[in-house]
């Protein structure tokens, strides 16, 4: 009985491991998909505003 309880706990010893390595993938995932949305945002308001600049010149010297 003593060595099926240290089996059990060798199992669930790996299995917070596994569990505790794939959280942290899942966070680094997130993080890198939080920087890919905010450059998106950036690069985005960048081209509007490139837009808007470009249609004011096109306004002005019409």
């Amino acid at each position: 009985m003593g060595k099926a309880i240290g089996q059990l706990f060798a199992f669930f010893t790996t299995l917070f491991t596994a569990l505790e390595r794939s959280a942290k993938i899942l966070d680094n995932i997130t993080t890198v998909g939080e920087e890919m949305s905010l450059a998106y945002v950036d690069q985005s308001r960048h081209d509007r505003a490139k837009q808007q600049l470009l249609l004011t010149k096109e306004l002005a010297t019409a």
